[in-house]
């Protein structure tokens, strides 16, 4: 069973931040729950320990009140019960809470603390029924007793019943010093012989019924005195004291051990707290941990494919053809898909590129060869134009002897008249080559102006290459910050960013040592069509200079037919022609000059056509690096040529 996550990267990292959030309340939850269990039993230890520390202080308001016979320890002692008795309900409670064992210990120790304060209260009220001083209670009656036997006997003047007298005070004395009964005994068998002794005595009877009523009293008060101080207890051991003792002592065991529980049970406690939130912890951890790991392995292999590939672009190991293949639904599947989209863009605009840098070389390649034909054919026409003004030199020579010599007129006519019909097929061969030549540079200068339009058309692809760039620029850039905002997540997507970026710089660099290139084409094709304009005048010009020199021909043939029939004119005719001869030769060098201009014109043509070859070959390089294939070098086109050689070989 596959795991099901968020399809999208922020759906992924939402969820990671979601499960980390849970966790935390769950970790968080636990802690404070373990956190208010041991904060619950450490408040229980806490009164246990006050408790202890009130048990001292009951002690203490005990001895205080034994010591000094006064009230206000009792009420002290009151106090100190009542709030011991609640730091125990509150210990009891906080066990309760937390179910655990110990409540019953407390309700021992707070029947062990009744039962202590019940014979405290026993206490005192024993204590203050005998007297807190000599004056009260008991004690206060006994002395007011013992002062009126005294005061009767002394009345009497009996000296061995006023010593028997004291000797009762003085067993009275011990007795309450030492708590010892056997001055109780002392003290009884003391009263027993005196009581006889006052019945014998020769006291007056008012007397003697005043001291015994006194004696008895004495005798009587005594007695409940030492049963009450036999209850309080003699000793530490016995009454009262002894019930006091064992009952805060078993307390304070029971506290103690108490503590000793709670103690171990705090540690154990912390121990189950500790490794309880250890495991929760841990499993947080585990889960958080594979959630990540799974979501960074998915978003990594995606990263490293995408990498890959614009390393391989970035580097040339790879054309316009390749594809990003990242499936998913994700950022980086649909960064993928735009960056197919974008190359699928460049590569057709490349494509339609190499097709018009196709079509320029081709026309290139033509312009080549027609200035090619343009500069043989002026080669030839300075080479007839040549043999032409031999011709008419030899023919102005020919005139002159003629003059000199009318006797040679009818064969110098002859020789003339042939020499004039070969001139005049020169000629009429010398304009149709120039007509011809105005019309390859008419031609020439079209292919020329086509050229100039494509190449404009390519500088119109270019601003759409550029345009693209810059926009894909500011796509890696806000792709950047994207990441940037991301954070360590985001990192290897900054990365992707940053060669996408840098694939759009080289491609902005492209395009402008294209545009660099296709200026510098458009520059030499404007300078070919100039030269060809100028091509095209000089042709013209030489179509004039023909047509003119055949008009002087057919001139000079009519005259050579007249001499043939007009002997006695053949002087003034021979002078003419002379002079016609001249005119004609000095054409015939005019079209000479022209047609060496021509030559030129053609060879810088050549020159240019050969430098738009070369730059249409360097865009076919610069595309093929984009495309991944060669571009097929376009098939000569020699028609012209072709043409040119048929003419020639017709004249």
């Amino acid at each position: 069973m596959r795991l099901a996550l968020p399809q999208t990267i922020k759906a992924q990292l939402s969820s990671v931040v979601l499960l980390i959030l849970f966790s935390v309340a769950v970790f968080a939850i636990s802690f404070q729950r373990s956190f208010s269990e041991l904060e619950t039993l450490d408040g229980a230890s806490v009164e246990i320990l006050k408790s202890q520390t009130s048990v001292l202080m009951l002690r203490r308001h005990e001895k205080d009140f034994m010591a000094r016979k006064e009230a206000k320890y009792k009420e002290r002692f009151e106090n100190e019960y009542s709030a011991l008795t609640q730091k125990l309900l509150t210990a009891k409670a906080k066990l309760n809470a937390l179910d655990m064992e110990g409540h019953e210990a407390i309700d021992a120790m707070l029947y062990k603390l009744e039962k202590y304060h019940r014979d405290f209260e026993a206490l005192v009220d024993q204590r203050m029924e005998i007297g807190a001083s000599f004056d009260l209670g008991l004690k206060g009656t006994a002395r007011a007793a013992s002062h009126r036997v005294e005061r009767e006997i002394q009345k009497v003047d009996n000296d061995m019943l006023y010593n028997k007298l004291l000797m009762l005070r003085r067993h009275e004395k011990d007795f309450l010093l030492r708590s010892d009964t056997q001055y109780v005994d002392k003290f009884n068998a003391l009263m027993d012989e005196l009581s006889p002794a006052i019945a014998t005595s020769n006291m007056p009877a008012s007397n003697r019924l005043i001291i015994e009523t006194a004696l008895r009293e004495y005798h009587k008060t005594f007695n409940t005195l030492a049963a009450g101080m036999e209850d309080i207890g003699l000793t530490p051991q016995s009454g009262l004291h002894g019930s006091l003792r064992a009952s805060v002592q078993e307390a304070e065991r029971q506290m103690k051990a108490l503590s000793e529980d709670l103690v171990t049970a705090i540690d154990i406690r912390e121990k189950s707290v500790t490794k309880r939130l250890t495991l929760i912890g841990g499993a947080l951890a585990i889960v958080v941990c594979l959630t990540l790991g799974l979501i960074t392995r998915l978003v990594t292999h995606k990263v490293s494919v995408a990498n890959a590939l614009m390393k391989k672009i970035a580097e040339g190991e790879s054309s316009l053809r390749v594809r990003m293949n990242l499936r998913g639904k994700d950022e980086l599947s649909e960064m993928a898909s735009y960056f197919n989209q974008f190359i699928g863009s460049l590569q057709h605009t490349m494509e339609k590129i190499a097709g018009i840098s196709s079509e320029l070389s081709s026309n290139a390649r033509r312009s080549l060869t027609m200035a090619s034909d343009t500069a043989t054919n002026a080669e030839k026409q300075r080479s007839e134009s040549d043999s032409v003004s031999t011709a008419m030199t030899e023919m102005t020579a020919t005139s002159r002897e003629i003059a000199e010599s009318v006797s040679t007129a009818a064969n110098v006519a002859k020789e003339l008249q042939d020499s004039a019909q070969t001139g005049r097929a020169v000629n009429s061969e010398t304009s149709a080559k120039a007509n011809q030549l105005s019309e390859s540079m008419r031609s020439a200068s079209d292919n020329m102006q086509r050229l100039n339009a494509d190449s404009e058309e390519i500088g119109s692809v270019i601003d759409v290459i550029r345009s693209i760039t810059e926009q894909t620029n500011l796509l890696a850039l806000n792709a950047a910050i994207e990441a940037a905002r991301a954070g360590d997540q985001g990192r290897g997507f900054a990365v992707v960013a940053d060669q996408v970026r840098e694939l759009a710089m080289k491609t902005h660099q492209s395009t402008d040592e294209i545009t660099k290139i296709i200026e510098q084409l458009q520059n030499g094709i404007r300078h070919s069509v100039d030269l060809m304009n100028q091509s095209s005048e000089m042709a013209s010009i030489s179509v004039e200079q023909a047509r003119e020199g055949a008009s002087v021909m057919a001139a000079m043939v009519s005259q050579i037919e007249d001499i043939a029939g007009q002997n006695l004119q053949i002087a003034t005719a021979s002078e003419e022609q002379t002079v016609v001869t001249e005119s004609v030769d000095r054409n015939i060098v005019a079209i000479v000059e022209l047609a060496e201009h021509t030559a030129n014109a053609a060879k810088k043509s050549n020159l240019s056509a050969s430098a738009i070859e070369q730059l249409a070959n360097e865009l076919d390089k610069l595309v093929g690096t984009f495309t991944g294939q060669s571009q097929p070098q376009p098939r000569q086109e020699k028609e012209t040529g072709e043409q040119v050689d048929l003419e020639l070989a017709r004249a």
